[in-house]
């Protein structure tokens, strides 16, 4: 199903359900927008990710974007509870991602695995910025790994 057959339906909360769409972050949330997007984007039927530290494991798999307001803009498909609070909510169980190739990947999204991979990139992802601007490239000091110039 997409996100606007689960926005449309009566699903209760704890049931498990299967989402196409495109994961993207918005207002430093992590969000499934429907395939059929609206413009601007941020207009689109959605669905808030839960458990937005997933996005670490995912930034393993994909390639960021060269711009735009969200540094990951890429077709997902998620398997998840759903949750609502008061807005419907998805907590991910399962994620494949298209990657680079155009081939849906599985993410491991575990704890383990999420732990690690924010210990690698830090806090830089979900985190709001005083700076005011439309492209994710100038806040490239929050994204930018340890070490890096």
């Amino acid at each position: 199903m997409n996100v606007r057959d689960l926005t449309d339906s009566t699903y209760a909360p704890g049931n498990v359900v299967e989402v196409a769409g495109w994961l993207v972050i918005i207002d430093a949330k992590l969000f499934l927008l429907d395939e059929n997007l609206a413009d601007p984007y941020t207009e689109s039927r959605k669905i808030e990710i839960s458990n937005p530290l997933i996005i670490y494991p995912i930034s393993d798999v994909i390639s960021p974007l060269g711009g735009g307001e969200s540094f990951i803009f890429h077709k997902s498909i998620i398997l998840g509870v759903v949750e609502n609070s008061p807005e419907i909510k998805i907590k991910v169980q399962d994620l494949l991602i298209e990657d680079d190739n155009r081939e849906f990947v599985r993410v491991a999204i575990d704890e383990d695995t999420i732990r690690k991979a924010r210990e690698k990139y830090g806090d830089r992802f979900l985190k709001k910025s005083s700076i005011k601007s439309k492209d994710w490239l100038d806040y490239s000091e929050l994204y930018r790994k340890d070490g890096d110039q």
